[in-house]
């Protein structure tokens, strides 16, 4: 007979015991870590470096802050994705 004080529920026919654990199908597991994987991945390269470039210029209005921050993060992400070209080559020569 199942004797622990944490267990909710006891099979006392085949003495093992079983808590009260909610089971999560695969499919939905993978369904749910693929959207916390890609809203956090888009989050971070996209919204919070135009967010952090928003809040960090200097213009006064708000259309030009916000094309002062999409040029300037765009510059960013095209310097490194030449650097990474670059790389790229250079690896493989």
């Amino acid at each position: 007979q199942c004797t622990d004080p944490n267990v909710s529920a006891c099979n006392t026919t085949v003495s093992v015991c079983t808590s009260g654990t909610i089971v999560v199908p695969p499919n939905v597991l993978k369904i749910i870590w693929e959207i916390v994987y890609w809203s956090t991945l888009f989050l971070t390269w996209g919204v919070y470096p135009i967010i952090q470039t928003y809040s960090m210029t200097g213009e006064f209005t708000f259309g030009d802050k916000m094309r002062t921050s999409i040029k300037s993060n765009l510059l960013l992400y095209s310097v490194m994705g030449a650097v990474l070209a670059v790389v790229g080559v250079i690896s493989i020569i």
